[in-house]
């Protein structure tokens, strides 16, 4: 494996924060309690398969360290107005569960900019390890 400083790569279109998060309720079988529950969407879980998938196909490679910078370029699928800071946790979280990074919590520096629409949408994204 080498020691990479920096690794790019493209990303789909990432679930807003607002889709990303499901409640609900569980009654317990054995004690009849009945208990909140909370999970990431069916739409978010199928998100970050994709991304996995994605990485491999795109040899993207993980970045050993403890400090990295992340710029991302998204690129929405239309016009529509959107709030760009809801869609870095689902490319944040995608990279990780793809295993670009091991854990968000290195990430140190963010850098996010919307850019002019794209068929379909798209986030490049951009991962320096920082000395």
């Amino acid at each position: 494996m080498q020691d990479l400083m920096e690794v790019r790569g493209t990303l789909p279109y990432p679930p807003s924060i607002n889709n990303y998060w499901r409640s609900g309720v569980k009654k317990s079988r054995s004690t009849g309690k009945v208990c909140k529950t909370i999970g990431k969407t069916e739409k978010c879980l199928l998100y970050m398969r994709e991304v996995y998938w994605m990485m491999k196909q795109q040899k993207i490679e993980q970045l050993i360290g403890t400090s990295f910078r992340l710029e991302l370029y998204i690129y929405p699928p239309d016009k529509r107005r959107r709030d760009i800071d809801n869609l870095c946790k689902g490319a944040i979280d995608s990279l990780q569960f793809s295993e670009v990074i091991v854990d968000d919590f290195y990430i140190d520096e963010l850098y996010v900019k919307r850019c002019d629409e794209r068929v379909g949408g798209e986030v490049e994204f951009i991962l320096m390890r920082l000395i």
